[in-house]
């Protein structure tokens, strides 16, 4: 058994899914996917996005609306992609640290960003009781997901009539009519990760459920002869399938299997046959 939460990336079998995300573990930099890659601005597209950041950055600065920002986007021109981004991500706790402390004078952009004020911020260490992020489709990602599924459903809201009639009709449609409506109602929490999986989010994890001993798993390949059994068992059991991004090639998943502790099939099929 293995506890570790990594993710996946597009060109590997163990690196991460190419999002910002925290993490338990360090990983590796991804290739096709890199966004932390340290390199400079080689084409209009790279400065653009700078001046995109440089004005998020700016935007609301207290006391400077209206005054020239020249300077200020010169110092940010010249940090480098993680400084940048370390400056953009505290500027707001940085400043609600100034009227915390009673500061009634903010320094401006371009000193903030000549003097990485910024890095003045205290460093708050993690509490046992901190949220983790499990990067989509990842190995704690995928587990989470599948102990989700293991939990009764909640019971769909009636259809419309005419679904109505479909299902109690039984045969094939019908009862991929009941199929269907148990995807989309009988796991709520289920289908918002896969909702924020497919934006590229993660999930969050209590410490303790990211860290909790994971089966064996393997990368899957998206479409794989693997990947589509694995869906299969989705279908059959009513369980919301993911729909993986571009630039995901590969959902980790358990070398053994899908769970057996849930039959297939819709809650009304099961107390039938029982």
């Amino acid at each position: 058994m293995k506890s570790d939460a990594q993710g996946v990336k597009s060109d590997a079998l163990d690196g991460e899914a190419g999002f910002t995300l925290t993490v338990i573990e360090p990983s590796i930099e991804p290739s096709s996917l890199s966004a932390g890659r340290e390199r400079e601005p080689d084409d209009v597209s790279d400065a653009k996005a700078i001046k995109r950041a440089f004005r998020r950055l700016v935007n609301g600065w207290p006391g400077f609306e209206g005054l020239s920002l020249v300077s200020a986007e010169r110092e940010f021109c010249k940090l480098s992609i993680a400084d940048r981004d370390a400056a953009l991500r505290m500027r707001d706790p940085w400043l609600a640290l100034l009227r915390k402390n009673g500061k009634d004078h903010t320094p401006a952009p371009s000193t903030y960003l000549r003097e990485r004020l910024w890095e003045a911020m205290p460093q708050q260490q993690p509490s046992e009781s901190e949220n983790v992020v499990a990067p989509p489709f990842g190995k704690a990602w995928t587990c989470h997901l599948l102990r989700l599924l293991a939990t009764a459903p909640i019971e769909p809201p009636a259809p419309p009539a005419f679904i109505q009639k479909l299902i109690a009709a039984g045969g094939a449609a019908g009862r991929r009519a009941a199929l269907e409506r148990l995807a989309t109602y009988g796991w709520p929490r289920v289908n918002e990760m896969l909702q924020r999986a497919a934006e590229g989010k993660g999930m969050n994890l209590s410490r303790q459920e990211a860290q909790d001993d994971l089966p064996d798993m393997h990368a899957v390949a998206v479409d794989s002869p693997a990947f589509h059994q694995w869906q299969v068992v989705f279908d059959q059991r009513g369980w919301p399938w993911m729909k993986p991004p571009r630039g995901i090639s590969f959902v980790w998943f358990p070398i053994d299997g899908p769970p057996t502790d849930q039959a297939a099939g819709p809650p009304q099929e099961l107390a039938e046959s029982g």
